[in-house]
């Protein structure tokens, strides 16, 4: 014989209460532990942090407008550990080597601050830009996202300008399998260290990076690379190159990727271009 269940509106009530009240609890400790800490994968990872997640900048983080240009790239100050070579110079000066650190941190789902605090380099001035600043991401779903960003360039040596750029960084994400990176960035210094009255006020730059990232299993990751920079609005100047890294995750959400690159300078004609760039670095993605 068939018996159905009939509970009291009062009884009902409760248990629906009861059960809300345990979904609600829940709810905040599972998407914390999605949320934040590092991306799984590189290809499926957004153009912002997570939220409470913090990042330490020993190399570069991206290939789009953040390591690309004369701002936070290898036309000026960036991440990692960068050797670049001339081999227009005599053989005691054709190599240049700079490293630069600092960090990121997501405040919102699609907010992010950061900045490059400690850039060293051999030769003339032994300190760059630092360099901080803040994205974000007004359009964000799974397979595209586009940002706006705010850069400042502050100079640590006396032959060095003051410099800012304004950025439209854009990821586009195929299957999470892919991440296309690209975007473009107005970068502007100011001639702050003349006093005779020549030269120009102000440098606009503008740079364009197009960078294919690719997952290899769970945890590897290379790519083509590309950045079109035109220098004083007047002369472009060409990268090409690739790059490629690995990725170890832990428990909830801390992280670390290691990450190498190369570059080959199509015009090396212009003065104090060099012929090529190896990049290397780590970062180390901590959820908080």
């Amino acid at each position: 014989m068939n018996r159905t269940l009939y509970l009291s509106p009062s009884r009902s009530s409760l248990l629906a209460a009861a059960a809300l009240l345990t979904v609600l609890h829940a709810a905040p400790s599972a998407a914390h532990a999605q949320r934040n800490g590092m991306a799984r994968t590189y290809a499926g990872r957004g153009m912002t942090l997570n939220p409470h997640t913090l990042r330490i900048d020993l190399g570069p983080y991206e290939h789009g407008i953040n390591d690309s240009g004369t701002i936070l790239g290898p036309l000026g100050s960036g991440y990692g550990l960068r050797v670049q070579v001339d081999t227009d110079l005599p053989d005691d000066r054709d190599t240049h080597v700079q490293f630069g650190s600092g960090f990121g941190y997501g405040i919102l789902r699609t907010l992010e601050v950061g900045v490059l605090a400690f850039p060293v380099r051999s030769g003339g001035d032994r300190f760059g830009h630092v360099t901080p600043y803040l994205r974000w991401a007004f359009v964000s779903t799974a397979a595209f996202e586009m940002g706006l960003q705010a850069t400042l360039a502050i100079p640590t040596g006396r032959d060095e300008n003051l410099g800012t750029a304004f950025g439209l960084p854009i990821n586009i994400r195929i299957d999470d399998k892919v991440r296309i990176e690209t975007g473009v960035e107005l970068e502007i210094f100011f001639d702050t260290g003349r006093d005779d009255g020549t030269g120009d006020d102000a440098y606009l730059h503008l740079d364009i990076p197009l960078a294919f990232g690719i997952n290899v299993g769970r945890n590897g990751f290379f790519g083509p690379r590309a950045s079109f920079t035109i220098v004083d609005l007047d002369d472009l100047v060409v990268a090409v190159g690739g790059f490629g890294g690995a990725t170890i995750r832990g428990r909830r959400g801390h992280g670390a990727e290691f990450t190498g690159a190369f570059s080959f300078f199509v015009d090396q004609q212009r003065p104090g271009l060099p012929d090529y760039e190896f990049v290397f670095g780590t970062n180390l993605y901590f959820g908080l």
